[in-house]
């Protein structure tokens, strides 16, 4: 044994928090952490090695098998760690030889493994399934269903009511299928321990007092209109005042309190401000208005928790339903599995024995983005691990608080304070980037470095942003003479208003990427916008001006009039009097599948095609008839669709065969609503790729172009309620109504918890951002919305 050799074999595991920016090379850092312990003699089943995702997760792998690769092929071996050649050999045929055994993988993936071993003791049936797609939307819907057949009616309408923040429509059953799933996860991370968490805690409700009495209303609207109000210097009332006041006794009769609330004299008393028009109020007015103020809380208050009551009784009855169905069906989704977890991973001996290995060193990568039931689950197991001695136990994780997106989606940064204060690592921050130009950088830096000193940002929002930025170092780059550049347009020109303001902006940016392609084709372009909805118009613009572009997530099959007409004869078979369905099957080449002289307005025809269509899918399925279908549209001469119509058919087919092996259901309208919204992969070598923010997690591009950065940070609307937790990893422990802004100075306590919502907002529009800015290698190009001055460009290089 050489004395490289020797000393990589005494090597102590790394016990380290790696905070890794954009481009830092955590892959790296992660590969060499893998290839270290198997050179100190690590078996390749006692490393658990997690990231995000399935794709990164291959990522590192194929990082670690290609470097022993290269090592072998190099004379000298490896540098980084220092390996000879022959040693990078045998430790590859290790690798290759082991692959079964490798813990390479997702949480999730991880999770599932240990409830298959552990089924009976966690209380999952001796058979089940991860239910995901159709199949799991199939079974909320039956608990939605099984919820409202037990459901107070009155009660739900007025449910409904506040879902749609007005009166209930149609859709009913889908608005509630969407809102309630949702915030079924948050129903599940409330505190099980707590008295009486939805709505106000008791002490407020005991301060807030009795609803209004109408007496009281009438009274207090009376004692306004006596109120003294200044006079001009003519010694006449005010105008302003004397409309204001009767306005304030109005509303008050009225009882119109969110009204009465948000406008006036009383407006600028609740938030402090004892002037209006730059004189002070008299208490004459003062007082009654005051109490105008106090009844407002009162009603509203109690309105308010009655609302959030009902809903959390709505959302029990749907949580019974929905775990009775995944019970008796066995389909779990992977966060009912993690759940099911939470404290089993304190087995130690017995875990590893089924398992059929021993975990003696974790490496997480990407930790911003665990949530709190996977933290909650993977925590013993962590503990375990670092409670053995240091020769024998490693642990790594990477992390980048700045690039956390998915709050969303239950991924929590601060956990990461909770590591730090609990476990003893040794903490290394990486913000040199191996990927972008220092020109590119610069921007980044310049964006965020002068982001907390204000005029930016609201007052409220600066200590979130400054706490955001703690962990925020200068960047550089490793590669100094990589040139770079950023290009910032604001325009385009044209009326201002922002509803025709939107698509000419996203016009402008397809036409810069058409200029960007054809200088350079073999450039690697992308396109990061905020939503999916932006992809497809960017996408729509592309392809108009003959750009070959790939749209990431997925692309819609129903974009082809050839798919369009075979789901209008499914249309027509689930409702046979549907008349456009009709006509659509009898107006195109469908009509060759429907029986000769078939005439869209026999209502007869109709039906009797409907019926043979359905008794077909009972029979066959839903991928096999919709091949013969397309078999049939193929081959009739003269009606073959388009290659690309051809390839949306072909795409069609293979989501009937999902759906038929899903078991989602037999009717056509649900295989036509999951179609509608389902998404397919097209893999393209296109040059130009149109993303969303979230979706570019991970890549880089030569040149990256951003047409909707000026979009606000903050997420649009609070919902129905507002969660607070007393403990950043802890549960939920009261979940406020969500109220408006104005009303909120008279509700200290669900104040408190919109502002915890809105830093976890913000922290998160600040991480897209960061995102955004740093997937380029050489160039950054931003399309701002004009502000009302003339349309401008400003470019730098280097």
């Amino acid at each position: 044994m050489t004395r490289t050799e020797e000393a990589v074999s005494t090597l102590v595991p790394a016990r380290e928090l790696v905070v890794a920016s954009a481009g830092a090379g955590k892959t790296y850092r992660l590969s060499s952490r893998i290839i270290e312990l198997l050179a100190a003699g690590a078996e390749p089943s006692e490393v658990l090695a997690s990231t995000f995702t399935r794709k990164a997760a291959g990522e590192i792998l194929e990082r670690v098998l290609v470097r022993l690769a290269r090592g072998a092929l190099e004379p000298d071996g490896m540098k980084d760690p220092a390996l000879p050649s022959h040693r990078c050999l045998e430790l590859l045929a290790t690798v290759v030889r082991r692959l079964h055994t490798v813990n390479v993988g997702t949480l999730d993936s991880f999770f599932q493994r240990v409830a298959r071993a552990f089924g009976l003791e966690l209380g999952l049936p001796p058979v089940w399934t991860l239910s995901g797609g159709p199949a799991d939307e199939a079974l909320r819907a039956r608990a939605v269903s099984a919820m409202l057949s037990g459901s107070d009616r009155a009660e739900t309408l007025e449910l409904v009511r506040g879902l749609q923040g007005g009166e209930a429509g149609q859709g009913v059953h889908r608005l509630l299928m969407d809102r309630v799933a949702e915030l079924h996860d948050l129903y599940r991370e409330v505190d099980p321990s707590a008295a009486d968490p939805w709505g106000f805690p008791a002490e407020v409700l005991a301060g807030l007092g009795p609803e209004p009495e109408r007496r009281e209303v009438e009274a207090t609207a009376a004692a306004v209109l006596e109120g003294e109000v200044p006079t001009t210097k003519a010694g006449t009332p005010n105008r302003n005042w004397v409309k204001a006041r009767h306005e304030a006794s109005e509303l008050i009769l009225g009882e119109d309190w969110e009204g009465f609330l948000s406008k006036g004299i009383q407006k600028n008393l609740v938030q402090g401000d004892r002037t209006y028009y730059r004189a002070p109020v008299p208490d004459s007015l003062a007082e009654p208005l005051e109490e105008g103020i106090d009844l407002a809380r009162r009603a509203l208050g109690w309105a308010a928790h009655r609302r959030t009551q009902a809903l959390a009784a709505l959302l029990r009855r749907y949580h019974h339903e929905v775990e009775t169905l995944r019970a008796r069906e066995g389909r779990y989704r992977f966060d009912d599995v993690t759940r099911a977890l939470e404290g089993e991973l304190e087995r130690g001996p017995e875990l590893h024995y089924r398992l059929d290995s021993r975990i003696r060193h974790i490496l997480l990568d990407e930790f911003q983005d665990t949530s709190l039931s996977q933290w909650r689950a993977l925590r013993p197991l962590l503990a375990e691990v670092l409670s053995g001695h240091r020769d024998e136990r490693g642990v790594v994780i990477v992390a980048d608080p700045k690039q956390s997106i998915y709050g969303w989606r239950g991924g929590e940064p601060r956990i990461l304070d909770g590591i730090k204060r609990d476990f003893v690592l040794e903490r290394e921050s990486l913000s040199e980037s191996f990927r972008s130009s220092q020109m590119v950088l610069d921007l980044v830096n310049q964006v965020f470095g002068g982001l907390a000193a204000g005029g930016v940002l609201d007052e409220e929002q600066l200590p979130a942003a400054r706490r955001w930025l703690e962990g925020f170092d200068r960047h550089e780059a490793h590669f100094k003479a990589l040139p770079g550049y950023v290009r910032i347009r604001s325009g385009p020109e044209g009326d201002s208003a922002r509803a025709s303001l939107r698509p000419r902006l996203l016009a402008a940016a397809a036409e810069r990427v058409v200029e960007l392609h054809q200088a350079c084709p073999a450039a690697e372009i992308g396109v990061l916008v905020r939503t999916n909805r932006g992809v497809g118009r960017l996408m729509a613009e592309l392809r108009r001006r003959g750009v070959d572009a790939s749209g990431e997530g997925g692309v819609p099959v129903v974009d082809s009039p050839a798919v369009l007409s075979l789901l209008a004869l499914l249309r027509m078979a689930d409702h046979p009097g549907d008349v456009a369905a009709r006509y659509q099957v009898a107006a195109t080449p469908v009509a060759e599948l429907a029986p000769p002289g078939f005439h869209y307005r026999s209502v007869d025809e109709a039906e009797a095609l409907a019926r043979k269509i359905r008794r077909r899918l009972l029979r066959e399925g839903y991928g096999p008839v919709l091949a013969d279908w397309v078999r049939t549209l193929v081959e009739t001469p003269g009606e073959e669709p388009a290659p690309r119509d051809h390839r949306r058919l072909g795409q069609l087919v293979e989501l009937g065969h999902r759906w038929d092996a899903e078991g989602a259901g037999l009717r056509p309208g649900d295989f036509l609503r999951w179609v509608q919204d389902e998404r397919v992969q097209e893999p393209s070598s296109a040059g130009v790729r149109v993303m969303t923010v979230h979706q570019s997690k991970g890549l880089e591009f030569d040149v990256v172009v951003l047409p909707d950065l000026d979009q606000s940070l903050l997420p649009r609307g609070r919902g129905e309620v507002i969660a607070f937790r007393s403990d950043v990893d802890g549960p939920v422990t009261q979940v406020f109504p969500a109220l408006k802004s104005a009303l909120l100075p008279l509700f200290p306590e669900a104040r408190a918890a919109s502002l915890q919502g809105d830093e976890a907002g913000l922290r998160d529009g600040l991480s897209s951002l960061y995102v955004a800015l740093t997937r380029a290698r050489f160039g950054v190009e931003i399309f701002l919305a004009p502000d009302g001055k003339n349309p401008s460009t400003a470019t730098s290089g280097g």
